[in-house]
């Protein structure tokens, strides 16, 4: 067992760049302790990564979990957003990711989603009695109250759940990009202005309008965007292709300048500041120090690891020119 725990670990450390998590990969957390911060009273899971830094991890969603003191967990980076902050995802004691499972049904009901439409469900529990909400285009006949619903993915110790078995109802998979059309553009109930999307399966989303003013998108467009997650709220989120940079391809940046910060674990941190084809400043981290007697290039080539919200997300320079 001790080898291949050990085997586990070093495979994550090898799937991982430069010390850096990756959004939807698995990786083990030890328990270090369970603190309450001073600000706000939460209590939190303190949590050792396999670099050797501290992760916190809320307890409200985890009560059924048993996780405790001195156990190592398995824990999906759900979300790194754009400061860095890490948000895990611990595996559920139950549900496994694309297995089927029975649930208890409670009713079909109608509910306004976030663009305020009309949607049909299915309200079920899980095996800790939380009702779930079941997107279904149809009712159907449940024999004994039991629908058999297939895991998409867990989310605050949520299970996502499909319908495939009864109902037509499309979901779209996290990770994969699918073609939408933009069909109107208007403010919703948080008074932000949104792009109304339809997916080929005629399911509704949005896309906030401030992050992309120079993508050029206008009413009628077909535009291809990535599913990056998903909401409790019941909504998507989704990035469109950037009109100009291909994930995983190199390209050249203008030099700006250099900076230090420190991380969420106390790090002192180097890193340089280049600006893409629309004049955005982004920050690329370098572990080295840059003086100024060593600044004698212009530009700096870099892979593009990401896009978030409009913006590029860079790995280490890869060459100085």
């Amino acid at each position: 067992m001790k080898n291949n725990s050990l085997n586990e670990t070093i495979a994550m450390v090898l799937k991982s760049k430069n010390n850096k998590f990756s959004e939807g990969e698995t990786y083990q957390f030890k328990v270090n302790n369970i603190t309450t911060l001073p600000d706000d009273n939460k209590e939190f899971f303190v949590l050792q990564d396999i670099f050797g830094n501290k992760q916190l991890l809320t307890t409200e969603y985890y009560k059924n979990y048993n996780i405790k003191k001195g156990r190592i967990i398995k824990c999906k980076v759900d979300k790194i957003n754009c400061n860095g902050k890490i948000f895990l995802e611990p595996e559920h004691p139950i549900y496994k990711q694309g297995k089927i499972y029975d649930f208890e049904s409670v009713k079909f009901d109608k509910q306004k989603n976030y663009i305020g439409f009309e949607e049909n469900i299915l309200v079920v529990k899980d095996c800790f009695n939380n009702r779930i909400k079941i997107h279904c285009n149809n009712e159907f006949k449940i024999e004994k109250n039991i629908v058999k619903a297939k895991v998409e993915f867990v989310k605050k110790s949520i299970p996502f759940l499909s319908l495939a078995k009864y109902d037509d109802y499309k979901i779209l998979n996290i990770g994969e990009n699918y073609l939408f059309t933009i069909v109107e553009k208007r403010k919703l109930q948080d008074n932000v202005e949104y792009f109304i999307l339809k997916d080929k399966y005629g399911n509704t989303h949005f896309l906030p309008t401030e992050y992309y003013p120079k993508y050029n998108f206008e009413i009628g467009n077909k535009i291809q965007c990535k599913v990056i997650n998903y909401s409790l709220k019941g909504y998507y989120f989704i990035e469109p292709e950037h009109p100009f940079y291909n994930q995983e391809e190199i390209y050249e940046f203008d030099f700006v300048r250099t900076g230090k910060s420190i991380d969420n674990q106390g790090v002192r941190k180097n890193y340089i500041v280049v600006k893409d084809c629309f004049d955005n400043d982004i920050r690329v981290d370098y572990d080295l120090f840059l003086g100024k007697k060593d600044i004698g290039f212009k530009k700096v080539k870099c892979r593009v690891e990401n896009l978030k919200k409009g913006k590029l997300l860079l790995s280490d320079p890869i060459e100085f020119l």
